[in-house]
């Protein structure tokens, strides 16, 4: 599919659908959420000076002037200045594109308008609005997958979702097709033809689609993708058994503008594509509209600068500027300048790559960091010591009053400095040097971390109260811990104070968790009572909700910050208690509700003292 190209185009829709809904001077609105309940509001994308209140429970981008929000469990529309244009009453809703959004009851999924008004009734598993009167649709009731407003949008997910497929249905003569199509999105801006596929994924055969059911492009390509910048990336099947599928490219009519003979492409910015030899995973052309190959042939690497430069080609340890007519000329920006240091240290470009001079540095050092990937933070160079990548595991740190560290080898990772040490791996093995490069704990071990939450047994606060620096470290395959001196010390692990445990029941800062007869509440900000002691467990508010387990049910229940619960229909039997996108908790039960309200209370147990040690938050990496 679209997304899984080997080497395709890389798109920032979402980015970009919500900058075109502004306005050229208007601030770019971006979700945020926080605050005592968790709620969501917008902030300035510059300035994150927020302008939206955190007042709603979800929140969706900004798309011709309009974003969804869930206002008490359903979802309605905002305009930019916060003012609620639709009512909410939709259990899920997507973005506005051309007048119209997708919005959800229940399960069925239909369109409006920008004042509200159904103009296809909800009926459908998932609706796309084709022309006026011809809808993309499937009609198996089923909610997508997602939690956010902003996540229904109509994407290549749908064939995973979606798996009886979709046809065409008219709004006056119902369906003109079976429904039995498997669908990409071929064009962001117009309601034209869609990339479909009559087999399901895993003998997919793509062509392009019309509004009437008949095909513009017979289907023939393994995979394709959307349109950016006039061109799709398709690919087509193997010719042979063995040999690589390769791909091409076709023009806004479907037409094949790029030959299938490239092993990928990527990178169309209307001139020229990047494109790289079938059968070679690192050799790259330059491929203008027609499929040429600027220069007649491939390069070790290829860049296309965005600021209308002239495409660059690396040949050997050189990067060249690429003229027209083919012709590799000096790289237009050798030379020049990047940053100027009040210490001397210098960045510029040298054939492409990353230099440094210093007056104290014989000749210029020529790193393996080619400019066309410079992050910005290149410009505050001046503000620390810097590390560079030379060459595949080759680094090397440069300090303002130009020192080099080390003298000669190199280190095998990029060195962060903390306060005043780094951890460094120097062939293979690992140390510590400080910020004058000296090591002060010797490259001998095979793994080493530094340890905050550990204490030695006679450890003494230094005069500023902090414990000193340990570090964990593994040797001859035994781990053991050593001081900032290479002392070999015992640990232990600091018992938690009763204020630290205590913090576990704070909520958004100022509200606090609190039990009474073996029942959980909550208190507010001046220990009035929010939410009352009946639940068997009780968690934080997020996005607007706290989930508690009433003594009378076996689910989760959501209550609102004024301490109400919400219709019982509206209870889960699991919900997520750890904090964390990729974490989950132990395994204390094989039911999962179980399983969460037993590791919840372990968590506020522990906090009051009733249990030695909290309940293991776990890593979904280890499903």
């Amino acid at each position: 599919m679209a997304r899984n190209l080997l080497f395709q185009v890389m798109y920032v829709a979402a980015f970009l659908a919500a900058v075109s809904g502004a306005k050229a001077k208007e601030p770019v609105l971006v979700p945020s959420c926080g605050g005592t309940f968790d709620l969501c509001g917008y902030i300035e994308q510059q300035s994150e000076k927020l302008r939206i209140p955190y007042t709603y429970q979800d929140v969706g981008v900004f798309q011709d002037g309009l974003a969804a929000v869930k206002i008490d469990g359903k979802y309605g529309y905002i305009d930019r200045t916060g003012r609620v244009v639709i009512a909410p009453r939709y259990d899920l809703a997507g973005r506005f594109d051309a007048g119209l959004a997708e919005v959800f009851i229940g399960k069925l999924a239909g369109l409006i308008d920008r004042n509200g008004k159904f103009v296809v009734e909800p009926r459908f598993g998932r609706v796309y609005r084709f022309t006026s009167d011809t809808l993309l649709a499937t009609d198996t009731p089923r909610m997508p997958n997602v939690d956010m407003a902003h996540e229904i949008d109509w994407g290549p997910t749908l064939h995973q979702e979606y798996t009886d497929g979709f046809g065409l249905y008219h709004i006056e003569k119902g369906w003109i097709s079976d429904k039995r199509y498997y669908v990409e999105k071929f064009d962001e801006s117009s309601r034209g033809p869609i990339w479909a596929s009559e087999n399901e994924l895993k003998d997919a055969k793509f062509g392009l689609l019309r509004t009437d059911g008949t095909w513009q492009i017979t289907p023939r390509y393994r995979s394709v993708s959307q349109l950016s910048n006039g061109l799709a990336v398709v690919r087509g099947f193997p010719v042979r058994d063995g040999e690589p599928a390769l791909f091409g490219a076709v023009d806004e009519t479907g037409e094949l503008v790029f030959p299938l003979k490239f092993g990928g492409i990527a990178g169309w910015n209307g001139q020229y594509a990047s494109v790289r030899k079938p059968g070679e995973e690192n050799r790259y052309g330059l491929a203008s509209r027609d499929g040429n190959l600027l220069a007649g042939r491939y390069f070790d690497r290829v860049s296309i600068p965005m600021d209308g430069r002239l495409p660059r080609v690396l040949e050997g340890n050189r990067w060249h500027s690429v003229t027209p007519d083919g012709e590799l000329v000096t790289d237009e920006r050798h030379g020049f300048v990047h940053q100027t240091c009040p210490g001397g240290l210098k960045l510029f470009e040298q054939h492409g790559f990353l230099a440094i001079s210093h007056p104290k540095i014989p000749k210029p050092l020529v790193t393996g960091q080619a400019t066309s990937y410079l992050r910005p933070s290149i410009h505050r160079v001046c503000e620390k010591h810097l590390s560079l990548r030379f060459g595949k595991d080759q680094y090397k740190v440069i300090t303002q009053d130009g020192q080099v560290f080390p003298p000669t080898g190199w280190f095998d990772n990029d060195v962060y400095f903390g306060e005043e040490t780094a951890l460094v791996s120097l062939n293979g093995k690992k140390g510590v040097i400080n910020k004058a490069g000296d090591f002060i704990i010797l490259p001998v071990y095979d793994s080493i971390a530094e340890e905050r939450v550990k204490k030695p047994v006679a450890a003494k606060e230094n005069d500023i109260g902090q414990i000193p620096r340990i570090y964990r470290v593994r040797q001859d395959n035994r781990t053991f811990w050593i001081d900032a001196g290479n002392n070999e010390i015992d640990v232990y692990e600091e018992e938690p104070t009763q204020s630290e445990r205590e913090k576990i029941l704070i909520c958004g800062k100022v509200l606090q968790r609190f039990e009474k007869n073996g029942r959980w509440g909550m208190k507010g900000p001046e220990g009035e009572t929010l939410i009352e002691p009946r639940y068997l467990a009780l968690t934080c508010f997020k996005r607007g909700f706290a989930w508690g387990v009433p003594f009378d049910q076996n689910r989760w229940c959501p209550i609102t910050p004024d301490g109400k619960e919400t219709e019982r229909s509206l209870c889960r039997n699991y919900i997520k208690v750890t904090d964390g996108m990729k974490t989950r908790p132990d395994s204390l039960s094989r039911d999962s509700f179980l399983n969460s309200l037993l590791w919840l209370r372990a968590q506020l147990d522990y906090a009051q003292g009733k249990r030695l040690i909290p309940p293991r938050t776990l890593s979904t990496s280890l499903y």
